[in-house]
């Protein structure tokens, strides 16, 4: 490339990059109140940072944000939502996992059923720096639509941004996945309990991107208060 192509070329990245940034509003420096470009990272006047990082996803933000580019999270009360997800947790892991029996087995075969048994698949999830568990169901279904039969099964957790649940294919084990359901996704959340002969089956149902989908529960720990958290949350 020749010098003058070399210069021309400095020139149109100039240009790129000023077009770019037309609109975008001057960082003033906290400290001497100088005014910095929108893309300065440190007062050209005092050397001061003009960024802040995020404490819950980590993304750099120009000094002053309200609300982080990179989660959304207000930054303001970031480091408060921090600190109660910590007490609530009380010192516990924020990874939550999930074992199950993760090889496809033919129940009516004993030495094939042993060999599944003995076949454990560990699914895991670490939850973010401000999320809490708020309870959990051992033994729910997942059902896709209106079938009578369940697309998935394993442990659910509520915590106080999601729905998050450990889920394996009952008819073919060596599916499985963590399906995330964020509330702001969820939409027409409802809880009943529907009586089928002498058994009482516990349903949260919703809409999530505007697919059905309905859980069932089956111990005590699963009831309306799911629904209600979801909705004081969205």
């Amino acid at each position: 490339m020749s010098k003058y192509d070399q210069r021309n070329q400095k020139v149109d990245t100039q240009l790129n990059a000023d077009n770019i940034n037309v609109g975008l509003k001057p960082v003033t420096c906290p400290k001497c109140k100088n005014g910095n470009p929108a893309v300065a990272k440190f007062c050209s006047e005092c050397g001061t940072s003009l960024v802040t990082k995020c404490p819950i996803c980590n993304v750099e933000n120009s000094v002053g944000a309200k609300f982080c580019s990179g989660c959304g999270s207000e930054i303001e009360s970031a480091g408060e939502k921090i600190k109660r997800a910590e007490i609530i947790r009380g010192g516990a892991s924020r990874e939550l996992s999930y074992t199950f029996s993760g090889k496809v087995h033919e129940i009516l075969n004993p030495v094939d059923h042993l060999m599944a048994m003995a076949n454990k698949t560990t699914l895991r999830f670490t939850i973010d720096i401000d999320e809490y568990v708020i309870r959990t169901e051992e033994d729910a279904s997942l059902f896709k639509g209106n079938n009578f039969s369940p697309d998935f099964k394993g442990k659910l957790c509520l915590t106080n941004k999601r729905l998050i649940m450990f889920a394996y294919d009952p008819k073919n084990r060596y599916t499985n996945d963590v399906l995330l359901y964020p509330f702001s996704e969820l939409k027409n959340v409802k809880f009943e309990i529907t009586k089928i002969l002498l058994l009482s089956v516990r349903i949260l149902s919703f809409l999530s991107n505007g697919n059905p989908r309905r859980i069932q529960g089956l111990s005590d720990a699963f009831n309306e208060d799911w629904a209600k958290v979801i909705k004081e949350n969205s």
